[in-house]
């Protein structure tokens, strides 16, 4: 998954979701959605959303969207542990997870972060939220870590 979204969408998968290059909405600034946006991004995996090793992702990546990831068993990044520092992994949302892992490694000295590998963490909870979730969320359950299609609907991209 990558992109700029212009609208509202939600991506539902069994599996893993993998966000190879930023996600974002169209109606956004560098804080985020802008206010008043409508559009809105939903990702939905039984397995896991993993930001992935990709060259694009190599220096810093942002994601504007509702991330809800069971059985999430590790990271929200792939190889997080290995490599050069990454930038910064910031997210306009909201994440919901049966567990969290590290999105990077890193020490302090004199009070300051040095990331060592993966990114430096900017979560930001997107408040629009609580007025309306992406579409289809409110449609769909989980059962014994897989997604359940209570209603469906077949759309056309433009």
């Amino acid at each position: 998954m990558s992109g700029v979204v212009d609208g509202q969408v939600s991506i539902l998968s069994n599996g893993q979701i993998d966000i190879v290059d930023d996600l974002v909405c169209f109606d956004a600034g560098e804080s985020g959605p802008n206010e008043g946006c409508d559009d809105i991004i939903g990702l939905m995996a039984g397995s896991k959303v993993m930001v992935a090793e990709t060259d694009a992702n190599e220096s810093d990546c942002e994601i504007h969207a509702y991330i809800i990831a069971v059985n999430n068993q590790a990271s929200l990044v792939d190889r997080y542990s290995h490599g050069s520092p990454r930038g910064t992994l910031t997210l306009y949302g909201g994440i919901a997870s049966d567990k969290w892992g590290p999105v990077g490694t890193g020490y302090f000295d004199g009070g300051q972060l040095v990331i060592l590998t993966g990114y430096r963490r900017d979560f930001h909870y997107d408040w629009r939220l609580r007025e309306f979730l992406p579409p289809g969320f409110d449609d769909v359950v989980f059962e014994g870590g897989a997604v359940l299609r209570l209603a469906w609907r077949d759309v056309t991209p433009r």
